[in-house]
């Protein structure tokens, strides 16, 4: 056998090497100690070893060749490398002020490293580089892209996500209204919580000589008249609205 080295192999690629040796035709060959790796196979004819590795890792073994003459032995070894696959495609949504927890996911057969290596995620969210997991509490609403490597010894994959944060509808936090007084200058503020900007509008009567300030939320004005109105006010944003009777 003239054979003394074999190429490299890759996990999920068609591989191919002849098995060489010199002495008289009808050569057979067989392996006579431990295993080809996975997914390869020895034609026992024509020496050639081929077919898709399976599994990573470095693979030992003995190769036979015989005729009528004898036989003769060697101990070879293939190198099968099995770079990471990202399998992870979409990521879910998530909320401001939500807690967020997604792992991404990978085949490998050895210890993955994961970074962000293009965009952003989103405020508030961190990716743990040894397991994958983008944890955290968003704080910013958005459509954030971002690209996500994960890397082992046997080389890198690469793969681009999205996550859409969603924002938190008003929610008006002012209970009531306090009186006014006839011909005196009347000053009030509105509040709510939410994702900004928060606009605000009316339906019913608020007493003559008030207004509200459509982006403040502040009721001002000079009443003119002793009188008791109702109004609903409404705070809304671009996740919704809730509206409040004063």
């Amino acid at each position: 056998i003239t054979t003394t080295h074999l190429p490299s192999a890759k996990v999920g690629e068609y591989y191919s090497a002849a098995l060489e040796a010199t002495g008289k035709n009808g050569i057979k060959w067989q392996i006579i100690g431990n295993a080809l790796p996975d997914g390869l196979r020895l034609n026992e004819d024509t020496g050639r070893i081929e077919g898709t590795p399976q599994k990573g890792g470095v693979f030992h073994f003995l190769i036979d060749a015989s005729n009528t003459e004898g036989s003769s032995s060697v101990s070879l070894t293939i190198n099968v490398s099995h770079p990471p696959t990202i399998t992870s495609n979409i990521l879910a949504d998530g909320r401001i002020g939500i807690s967020y927890r997604r792992a991404l996911t990978a085949e490998s057969e050895t210890p993955l490293i994961w970074a962000v290596i293009g965009g952003s995620l989103p405020t508030g969210l961190t990716l743990d580089s040894s397991t994958g997991e983008i944890a955290g509490t968003p704080i910013e609403a958005g459509k954030f892209k971002f690209d996500i490597s994960a890397l082992n010894n046997d080389g890198m994959d690469t793969k681009s996500f999205e996550i859409n944060i969603y924002g938190s509808a008003p929610i008006i936090t002012t209970s009531a209204l306090p009186a006014g007084t006839e011909g005196a200058p009347y000053y009030t503020t509105i509040t709510a919580t939410g994702t900004g900007p928060i606009t605000w509008s009316y339906s019913g009567i608020l007493p003559e000589g008030l207004s509200l300030n459509s982006v403040s939320g502040v009721i001002s004005g000079t009443p003119k008249y002793i009188e008791s109105t109702t109004v609903v006010i409404r705070a809304s944003n671009i996740e919704g609205y809730t509206n409040q009777t004063y």
